[in-house]
């Protein structure tokens, strides 16, 4: 264990008058005469380091929780954009390459990644998307996938337009797993609740289907003009 003697010989200077680089150093200083704390740079506390470092590393999280926060939020999204599953971003080797960066600071747990971290990057995401594309004319994308041999299905939305400054955006809007037999109904629905979450104008829609039934495709294209003349007489209505 590396107490404060180990501490004390990175934070002093080199037989060249040198000081050394140690990342103790952005958050430590020692003092003089005293041989069993070293005093914070950012706060006033003198923390006590004659065992160990644990209640350096402890105090630097406590003391700078902005700093590792922003560390946390690059990790969980570094998880989320890769889709790497969850115990790449938790390998020991990847904690040790981050070790070598920054000694003070320990990575979210595999746990604490699929968790609490990951449900707030999710809402913060989803309040992003809802901003992006409210009042928005959207074309849709569906695609509506099972696995024969899992018996696992899934339906998945994504939204494109053109912004204001004429630049193509496109979203996931949400991929939800499908529990019943898969029906136009069920797309239908699907499509209104989306419309209804996100405040958005589904103006053209795009279905994709592993599967392609022609019952299917009949009862969809019913939907989906009964919806139309819907919105053109919600319309007329409004002028009138």
């Amino acid at each position: 264990m590396v107490g404060r003697q180990g501490i004390a010989g990175d934070l002093a200077p080199s037989a060249r008058g040198r000081k050394k680089s140690s990342p103790w150093r952005a958050f430590f200083k020692l003092i003089p005469g005293d041989t069993d704390h070293m005093e914070c740079k950012i706060c006033p506390a003198q923390i006590k380091c004659d065992t160990g470092t644990t209640g350096l590393k402890a105090h630097v999280k406590s003391c700078n929780p902005s700093g590792y926060a922003k560390v946390d939020a690059g990790d969980r999204r570094h998880a989320s954009i890769s889709s790497l599953p969850l115990n790449k971003i938790a390998h020991p080797s990847f904690n040790d390459f981050v070790q070598s960066l920054d000694p003070l600071y320990e990575p979210p747990s595999r746990k604490e990644l699929g968790g609490s971290l990951l449900d707030r990057l999710y809402n913060k995401s989803k309040e992003e998307v809802k901003q992006a594309v409210k009042g928005q004319n959207v074309s849709v994308v569906i695609d509506h996938y099972s696995d024969l041999r899992s018996g696992v299905g899934m339906m998945g939305c994504t939204a494109h337009f053109i912004d204001d400054s004429f630049r193509r955006q496109f979203y996931v809007l949400s991929v939800n797993p499908i529990e019943e037999d898969h029906n136009a109904i069920q797309v239908k629905n699907f499509i209104h609740d989306l419309e209804k979450e996100y405040g958005i104008k589904m103006t053209l829609m795009l279905i994709a289907m592993t599967i392609m039934v022609a019952k299917y495709l009949v009862t969809t294209r019913k939907c989906q003009r009964k919806t139309m003349w819907m919105r053109k007489k919600r319309k007329k209505k409004s002028f009138e």
